[in-house]
């Protein structure tokens, strides 16, 4: 199935049912070999287009397809709260991982940043 035939942001709404499943299955497809159920591509396919959409509403739908794809990705491969520990000789060091970046990590920030209306505020 090609990117081009499939709109992943805005993501499909409830409505369009043929839309919704081929959104979620393309989604599936991607995210790395890692087996992905479809409750949870429709979740991560959801949050990616609303970050995307809120983040470079403007920017082509090949980049925005491909931002969703990514981050939708990162989140599917990733360790939420994987509690990791370090020892160096008598140090012991114990560390949460985060995905507060994963945006930027994934590369779906980088794709859309020069879309990305920025506007001036006041200082102070």
């Amino acid at each position: 199935m090609a990117t081009s035939s499939v709109t992943l942001s805005p993501f499909p709404p409830t409505t369009s049912a043929a839309a919704r499943t081929a959104a979620i299955a393309y989604i599936r497809g991607q995210c790395g070999g890692r087996a992905v159920a479809d409750d949870v591509a429709c979740r991560l396919g959801e949050a990616a287009a609303e970050l995307v959409e809120g983040y470079a509403p403007s920017a082509p739908q090949s980049l925005k397809n491909e931002a969703v794809i990514r981050w939708a990705g990162y989140m599917a491969q990733s360790q939420f709260g994987q509690v990791s520990q370090m020892s160096a000789g008598s140090l012991q060091q114990s560390f949460a991982a985060t995905n507060a970046d994963a945006f930027r990590r994934s590369g779906a920030a980088g794709l859309l940043t020069r879309y990305r209306v920025r506007r001036a505020r006041a200082i102070g």
